[in-house]
């Protein structure tokens, strides 16, 4: 797994607002959506799968 791109997500999911007020901002939920997806592309749930 892209160690940079997981770091990348952690950081938002630590510093971005659960809600906005303005459409078209991210939030929380969109970026653990994000991490989400990398994990099942990336198979990091699998030990050894790469």
């Amino acid at each position: 797994m892209c160690i940079w791109v997981y770091n990348d997500f952690d950081a938002a999911i630590k510093n971005l607002p659960e809600k906005v007020n303005e459409r078209g901002r991210y939030t929380v939920g969109y970026a653990r959506l994000c991490m989400m997806k990398h994990f099942l592309t990336e198979g990091d749930y699998m030990d050894k799968y790469y």
